[in-house]
């Protein structure tokens, strides 16, 4: 009787050990580990599909582009602004992506701040080609309108010295000044019948153009009257 009291004392002080609770929580976390490791496995493989999948669709974009650019010859800035907006939405994608999966805060800033740093280049990029692009319009609209003016200041220069060089001969013949002065020595000297005779052979040989037959006529008329005086 006193043992019997005394067995219940102890397992009153010291219950035995419930052996199925103990060993549900020593198999509990080994099935949580290997669930996140599954899970670790399952999104490490989502992510490098997704980035596989979008390097394929760069490739196939810039083929596309290069194929375009050799068929057509089409203008390469707005080719290379494509490019550009093309790479930044895909690179917001993936960044968004990864930062969505992993969960540590320090690679979300850094993500966050790649991403901006990657917004602000393109954009700044992007203005500067369509700059460039209307520059160079411009530039090619000034330069054809200074061949347009350099061909019409070339052809009224060429037209000018022209002009003068086709009509030469008729302002060399009508300015020969030797008729009156032969007809001044003539009328100052006694003899003048002799001397009229020669100066109007001479008029008639070197003046025997149209133009001139006023000279020639002029001559006779002085001399007929300096034989009457």
């Amino acid at each position: 009787m006193h043992t019997s009291h005394k067995l219940q004392q102890q397992q009153a002080h010291h219950p035995p050990p419930p052996h199925h609770h103990r060993n549900h929580h020593r198999n509990h976390p080994s099935t949580a580990t290997t669930i996140i490791i599954i899970n670790i496995i399952i999104i490490n493989i989502i992510i490098s599909t997704i980035i596989i999948i979008t390097i394929i669709i760069m490739i196939i974009i810039t083929i596309i582009i290069i194929t375009i650019i050799i068929i057509n010859s089409i203008n390469i800035n707005i080719i290379i602004s494509t490019i550009i907006i093309i790479i930044v939405i895909l690179t917001i994608i993936i960044f968004t992506i990864i930062s969505s999966i992993i969960i540590i805060t320090i690679i979300i800033t850094i993500t966050i701040i790649i991403i901006i740093i990657i917004i602000i280049i393109d954009i700044v990029s992007i203005i500067i080609i369509i700059i460039t692009n209307n520059e160079s319009t411009n530039t090619e609209t000034n330069s054809n309108s200074n061949i347009n003016t350099n061909t019409n200041t070339n052809t009224v220069t060429i037209a000018t010295i022209l002009l003068p060089t086709a009509t030469p001969i008729p302002a060399t013949t009508t300015a020969t000044p030797m008729p009156p002065t032969t007809i001044t020595t003539a009328t100052a000297t006694t003899n003048t019948s002799t001397q009229c005779y020669t100066v109007s052979k001479q008029a008639r040989e070197t003046n025997l153009s149209s133009t001139n037959s006023t000279v020639v006529a002029a001559q006779e008329q002085s001399c007929k009257h300096n034989r009457e005086t």
